[in-house]
């Protein structure tokens, strides 16, 4: 078929296994009681006096979420950037449409609202709560106790994903009311085509679209800090993935489509 993008290669087909093999990493290493063991790292963070407890935590957040998506972020800036490579064919605006903003461009909008509006909601939510040690947050996160086992941590997995789409879907749909638009609106001077792009936003726009999904239901479910580590290494490889314009994701394929429509120029 005529404009048809290619087929998907295996490196992409199979990225959902990839996750899932991740998530099975990730429950070893969290049982793990060597030195650099999630363990012995959950042991660390409780043997902390209360108030340093809670700033650790806060900063684990943040790292677990910031940490991936900064390292596949540049990754795939490098791919964009470079002129060799089987992925090259795969990229949707390639020869297309132009980007309309740089990685380097964008740069500077993204790590302000990670620096100083995500770091400082993580650290809050994780203060100790009065008279605690700092094992809980006073906001529900917590490091206290065991490492939650497998099948708990699917449990939490699934509260977290069912929280994220209610309030990541009610969040999108008003940053789309007229009211509201302005503030969405820079999300949609990109063309989905710059892995980064998924954090060009409005302060705003930031809160209620990329951690307020996430750490809310956290705060809800008062989850081990152990799952809320695993979706935002999950959730930060999902974002870069699906705004890297490239063909094996159906979410830059309808960016790339919409963007000469008059909701992408705004």
């Amino acid at each position: 078929m005529a404009g048809a993008p290619p087929p998907v290669p295996p490196a992409y087909r199979h990225l959902p296994w990839f996750y899932a093999a991740l998530s099975v990493c990730f429950a070893l290493w969290l049982h793990s009681g060597a030195c650099l063991g999630g363990r012995a790292l959950l042991l660390w963070l409780d043997g902390l006096p209360g108030r340093y407890k809670g700033l650790a935590l806060g900063l684990s957040l943040f790292l677990a979420a910031m940490a991936p998506w900064h390292l596949y972020g540049a990754a795939q800036h490098w791919m964009d950037r470079s002129g060799n490579g089987w992925w090259k064919q795969y990229k949707l605006s390639k020869g297309r449409v132009p980007d309309r903003l740089s990685y380097s461009a964008m740069l500077p909008c993204v790590l302000r609202n990670q620096i100083g509006l995500f770091l400082p909601v993580c650290l809050f939510l994780c203060l100790p709560a009065e008279g605690g040690d700092g094992g809980g947050g006073r906001w529900g996160v917590r490091s206290k106790g065991p490492p939650p086992l497998a099948w708990e941590l699917c449990l939490h997995m699934l509260g977290l994903y069912a929280c994220y789409e209610v309030v990541f879907y009610c969040g999108h749909r008003a940053m789309h009311w007229p009211c509201l638009y302005k503030y969405h609106k820079a999300h949609h001077q990109t063309y989905g085509s710059v892995g980064i792009s998924g954090q060009y936003a409005s302060l705003l726009d930031f809160s209620l679209m990329q951690f307020a999904p996430v750490l809310l239901g956290a705060a809800l479910l008062n989850s081990h800090v152990a799952p809320v580590w695993l979706f935002s290494i999950l959730g930060s490889l999902n974002s870069i993935h699906s705004h890297g314009g490239y063909a094996s994701n159906a979410h830059s394929l309808a960016r790339l489509r919409l963007s000469t429509n008059e909701w992408m120029d705004g």
